[in-house]
């Protein structure tokens, strides 16, 4: 695999999730650096947040005005291969609500 092949995919949240899971780490005032999010700590805990596997890195994230929702840009080895022209595939987390109250992701569908 060469240095260019990127395996990624997008995961887009609707603007009132994000509120309600994120309300302290950033807000849409805050992500006009991904440089700052990133040295901040921000990508590190939406993957925590978010369950995401260990092989997953977060690389940016940004609000989509007109769409209401915020799309996080993640790479992995186990995502498709990014084509270069083509839109990232879209990614959507499954999780579990456990009877002990915790959560798990269960699988990324992409």
């Amino acid at each position: 695999m060469s240095e260019q092949e990127l395996h990624g995919g997008v995961i887009h949240l609707a603007d009132s999730l994000i509120r309600e899971m994120f309300a302290d780490v950033f807000t849409i005032d805050a992500t006009d650096t991904q440089g700052v999010l990133r040295d901040k700590g921000v990508f590190t805990e939406v993957q925590k947040r978010l369950l995401l596997p260990e092989s997953y890195q977060v690389h940016y994230i940004f609000y989509e005005w007109m769409l209401r929702q915020w799309s996080i840009i993640v790479e992995s080895p186990d995502l498709p291969l990014a084509i270069e022209g083509q839109e990232l595939p879209r990614l959507t987390p499954w999780y579990q609500s456990n009877e002990d109250g915790s959560t798990q992701l269960v699988r990324i569908e992409s």
